[in-house]
């Protein structure tokens, strides 16, 4: 079943503060063992990186890096976009939101990218099942951009510490796009095309490693389509989804890590923890930049960590979320 779903509201927000044009390249999250999703989220906006996780009843500790780049700004614009959902669905139901808008930047000198979400429980933490985020140019002119933006996501949940009366669906969604202008007397040349596409499928004796697609190219590449699907609701002890400072590609979930239950931060929630079968698919789309001064990558790191109380703490305190200024 799908659900078609309405905007709550759209920002527009123009910075001012950056030297550089800051490009979210992807993140990676890991837990001493599998959760719940409370909150998961990475992002740029308003001159800081975000990184955000907390699990529903266990506590524990996480590891994460957000990657970024900052791309020479001379002669360019950078706008920002912020788009706010409240999901309220149920288990097992697709929810797919499709937004169209009209903005006035010039279709034929600006790209478009996403720079990162945040997904944040509002009740019950449940298991993401399946995430689709896509921005695309549509059609335009010198003066105006057809813009799509597309969401999907489907929750489950299927275990013991589940509400089994309660199927209800209750997150925040926040997607974050970027959108740098070129100067119009600038040829802007750019190509679409895959960053990675891959499949995997694990045992509960056998956990394969992440694989990583090299490409070759020191050329920015600014991520326009995210896609996971799992075979069905699964624990998640890790996710990753990133261009690395090699300019390399990776996604991986991990439902599970070795010896999980032994080296859980807190180990008598870690004890509860479940190692299962599974599958997944990943898909990342993206635009390479060809135009001549655009060339430049700095990459950047965000590492750090999170230490999170567990007992289905609120998914919105800070204490689930670390920032650092990059003016």
């Amino acid at each position: 079943m799908k659900l078609l779903a309405s905007l709550v509201f759209f920002i527009f927000f123009l910075p001012v503060g950056y030297s550089q044009i800051p490009v979210w390249q992807g993140f990676e999250m890991d837990w001493t063992y599998n959760h719940r999703i409370n909150r998961l989220g990475s992002y740029i906006y308003q001159d800081s990186v975000f990184n955000t996780a907390a699990t529903g009843l266990g506590r524990d500790s996480g590891w994460f890096n957000t990657h970024y780049l900052m791309i020479p700004k001379p002669g360019r614009q950078y706008y920002e976009f912020k788009i706010s959902k409240r999901i309220e669905a149920k288990e097992n139901q697709m929810i797919q939101i499709q937004i169209d808008t009209i903005l006035p930047l010039s279709y034929h000198h600006s790209i478009f990218y996403l720079n990162g979400f945040d997904l944040i429980a509002n009740n019950d933490a449940d298991k993401l099942q399946y995430m689709q985020l896509g921005v695309k140019m549509v059609k335009g002119d010198f003066d105006t951009t057809y813009l799509r933006i597309n969401i999907s996501l489907m929750f489950n949940c299927q275990s013991i510490e589940c509400d089994w009366l309660n199927n209800d669906v209750e997150y925040d969604f926040n997607l974050f796009i970027g959108c740098i202008s070129f100067p119009s007397e600038d040829y802007i040349s750019y190509v679409k095309g895959e960053i990675y596409n891959g499949t995997d499928t694990w045992t509960r004796k056998v956990n394969n490693q992440a694989s990583i697609l090299e490409s070759g190219t020191e050329v920015p590449r600014f991520i326009t389509d995210l896609k996971i699907s799992l075979n069905k609701a699964h624990w998640y002890s890790g996710i990753s989804m990133y261009i690395n400072s090699n300019n390399a590609a990776g996604m991986k979930f991990e439902q599970y890590k070795k010896k999980m239950k032994r080296n859980a931060y807190y180990k008598p929630h870690g004890n509860f923890s479940k190692k299962s079968k599974g599958s997944a698919m990943y898909e990342m789309n993206g635009i390479s930049l060809t135009h001549p001064e655009a060339v430049v990558r700095n990459a950047k790191e965000f590492k750090g960590g999170i230490v999170w109380k567990g007992n289905n703490r609120s998914a919105h305190s800070r204490e689930a979320m670390r920032s650092m200024s990059i003016k």
